[in-house]
């Protein structure tokens, strides 16, 4: 793997100094087979650190390498069809060999640190504490949080049923624009609890089978949006799914999570499921795809989904504008726009901030997902629902530059090696690691903050405190039981 390392150094200092963008891709690609090598050596530990770099590989590398084997030419491709420049693509490509860098150098610190911490206590750190869920309450808790998983599962499917019906009758894109739900607002508020209650529910270690039946049903209800166009919810169902079998495996000492039924599933679905979303993308076009072969499916999946690699370089070549937009902060974007316009700020008078592509989020959000497109597509598709997501590297470069770049990768790198064995110590961080696990694995489009922005949500605090209540009453109605079957027994 030193190696590799090596080689990746020498090939990003070639193409830096000679400016040749295909040179320094090559640097690249030999960082991120190192970081994958990397994670290999204990495959089931460092899963999600691996799965991350599968994601990254999509979203950000996928479509440089397809253009460069195809012979189109990597900065001639974005100058072209993108509006980036040449600068700004030999500039995107440094950043994401900085962010790899920061990304195994983080994984190298945890590495070590845990190291460090296994010699001196002998045993994992934090196994066997208890927090917030004792194990003597245990059964009352899994019934609980079921009991709100399934309450809210009930109002996900109403909510997502109206976004179906909606885009059948009108078009993905204007979903986007002129989606606005007529549904009771409690059954929204209901809705937002599915997946906090679905993490808690799956760190109380619920059996096999039953987490089988739990997470298909999670899984099956992003179906048909994503028949609609939005595969990304689908995508992402199926992947916790998977993070969490693996989870299961490192976790149990007796029971086999990933067996070769699972290993079987996974090898056949896999392919064979890019293939079945790069079909989507055509389908949601309405462009026949009887003229494409699977190969060229699947390879298309990729170019298409690596789109977010020339929306960074595109971006990099309007730094100057998107810094003097009025934005406080893009890296912390969520949280700002949670402070100034969230629950609480609106009991003192400030305004709502509607999801969606509207001119106010242009204005005052600061969300990058709404400068960028305003910016690059202008007002008039903007406002017809056409958007471009974001990226945490253009995010932390636009505000702290190259260092930002760095320091967020290595945060990012050490979270992901440590994801699992931190999952190990209590329920209460079991649950928190698995709602962290879909926001890492879409940051590489989407908000820095992308895989902790739930936290000042407020379905997130009442999903523990609802649940924690309800397994009280729980125990208690148990307790009472008892005692009348006591005194019965005793007359």
């Amino acid at each position: 793997m030193n190696v590799l390392l090596a080689g990746s150094a020498v090939l990003a200092i070639m193409g830096i100094m000679g400016k040749n963008a295909e040179i320094l891709f090559g640097g690249v690609m030999v960082l991120w087979m190192h970081n994958c090598a990397r994670s290999v050596k204990n495959q089931k530990a460092r899963f999600p650190f691996f799965l991350f770099h599968v994601s990254f590989f999509t979203f950000l590398l996928g479509r440089p390498l397809l253009t460069i084997v195809r012979g189109e030419g990597l900065t001639a491709f974005e100058v072209k069809k993108y509006g980036a420049t040449f600068e700004s693509v030999l500039l995107g490509l440094e950043l994401i060999y900085l962010s790899l860098l920061g990304l195994w150098i983080g994984a190298w610190i945890s590495n070590y640190a845990e190291g460090k911490i296994h010699s001196k206590k002998g045993k994992e750190p934090g196994t066997g504490r208890k927090i917030f869920f004792a194990d003597s309450l245990r059964d009352d808790w899994k019934q609980a949080s079921l009991f709100v998983f399934a309450c809210s599962f009930l109002c996900e499917v109403a909510v997502t049923a109206e976004k179906v019906l909606f885009i059948v009758h009108h078009s993905y894109v204007s979903y986007y624009a002129d989606f606005v739900s007529q549904l009771p607002y409690m059954i929204y508020v209901g809705s937002t609890f599915m997946f906090f209650s679905l993490c808690i529910w799956l760190a109380l270690l619920p059996g096999k089978k039953q987490a089988y039946i739990v997470l298909f049903l999670y899984v099956l209800l992003r179906l048909p949006m994503a028949v609609c166009g939005a595969r990304l919810e689908l995508v992402l169902a199926l992947l916790f799914a998977m993070t969490y079998f693996f989870f299961r495996d490192y976790l149990e000492g007796k029971q086999v999570w990933i067996g070769k039924w699972e290993k079987r599933l996974m090898a056949a679905g896999a392919p064979l499921g890019i293939v079945a979303l790069g079909m989507l993308n055509y389908i949601r076009e309405g462009v026949s795809t009887g003229f494409l072969s699977p190969i060229s499916l699947f390879l298309d999946f990729f170019f298409k989904q690596g789109v977010t690699f020339s929306w960074l370089c595109a971006g990099l070549a309007h730094i100057a504008e998107l810094r003097c937009r009025g934005v406080v902060s893009y890296t912390f974007g969520p949280f700002i726009d949670w402070l100034r316009h969230g629950t609480i700020a609106r009991l003192f008078g400030a305004e709502v901030l509607v999801t969606g592509n509207t001119v106010q989020n242009a204005a005052e959000s600061n969300l990058l997902a709404y400068h960028l497109p305003w910016l690059l597509f202008g007002k008039e598709k903007y406002l017809q629902g056409h958007g471009m997501g974001s990226c945490y590297i253009l995010e932390s470069f636009l505000d702290f530059r190259f260092w930002g770049v760095l320091v967020l990768s290595i945060l990012v790198g050490a979270g992901l090696f440590l994801l699992f064995p931190l999952a190990k110590r209590d329920v209460l961080s079991r649950s928190f690691c698995l709602m962290t696990i879909n926001g890492f694995l879409y940051m590489p489009r989407a908000n820095a903050l992308q895989p902790v922005n739930f936290v000042w949500r407020l379905p997130f605090w009442l999903s523990y405190a609802g649940i924690f209540v309800l397994g009280l009453i729980l125990e208690k109605i148990k307790q009472k039981r008892k005692h009348v079957r006591r005194r019965m027994g005793e007359k």
